[in-house]
């Protein structure tokens, strides 16, 4: 899968690591913008484009 921008990590992904992931941040480099199709159709991962970070929030690279 490639990701239009960057992919991040969803609340699907946080919930089912027990804190080893944090929805919102970027996932691993190796698989930054060509992750595996498996991650995407669980609903792991969702392109930073597309996640919403709710009202208030900003991600530090839309300010770059």
């Amino acid at each position: 899968m490639k990701a239009k921008s960057q992919w991040v990590w969803t609340d699907k992904a946080e919930r089912e690591s027990r804190g080893r992931r944090i929805a919102g941040t970027r996932i691993d480099d190796m698989w930054q913008h060509d992750a595996p199709d498996w991650m995407g159709e669980q609903g792991l991962i969702v392109d930073m484009e597309d996640y919403d970070y709710g009202d208030g929030q900003v991600d530090l690279l839309e300010l770059i």
